[in-house]
């Protein structure tokens, strides 16, 4: 294997898992969501909602943001490897 065919098989994998922690993170907001709405003996009203999704989408982001700058760090490391 040359090093053009490597470089894209870890760029393949580093877009695979980047896609994996979106979806992981997303699933794990939506569940701590569910279970704080069960937590609540009373309703919630429309207020304390838009705040709640407003917190799992800021979440959600930094965690993008987190992954993506965790990646473009490894990308960096390999193009001075490479």
């Amino acid at each position: 294997m040359d090093s053009q065919t490597t470089k894209l098989i870890i760029i393949i994998v580093l877009a695979i898992l980047l896609v994996i922690s979106i979806i992981l993170s997303t699933i794990f907001s939506y569940i701590f969501y569910r279970k704080y709405k069960k937590s609540q003996n009373t309703l919630i009203d429309k207020n304390q909602l838009e705040i709640l999704k407003k917190d799992i989408e800021i979440a959600i982001l930094t965690n993008i943001d987190k992954t993506k700058t965790n990646l473009e760090n490894k990308f960096d490391i390999l193009e001075t490897v490479f």
